[in-house]
């Protein structure tokens, strides 16, 4: 049951997690704030009440997406390790 469970899970490249860890929550709040703001222009609204409201969805939005791509990848145990001490 546990082999089976580990085969369905996918090898993730190293680049494409640091940008899903690093670069796509920075992005992704960006994102919620500039829309946040345009709705609330759009609204008439306090347009700085509605970037911190857009920014704060948005952070819990990657939070979600971090996660779920968390536990649909593996560590590719084949690969080879790199240590402080060899550089």
């Amino acid at each position: 049951m546990g082999k089976d469970y580990n085969q369905k899970k996918k090898s993730t490249n190293m680049l494409i997690a640091a940008f899903m860890l690093f670069i796509f929550p920075i992005m992704l709040v960006f994102l919620g704030v500039f829309l946040g703001g345009y709705l609330g222009k759009l609204m008439e609204g306090s347009i700085r009440t509605y970037e911190i409201i857009g920014g704060i969805i948005a952070l819990v939005l990657a939070v979600v997406f971090v996660k779920l791509f968390d536990k649909s990848t593996v560590v590719d145990k084949e690969q080879e390790k790199f240590y402080w001490e060899d550089m």
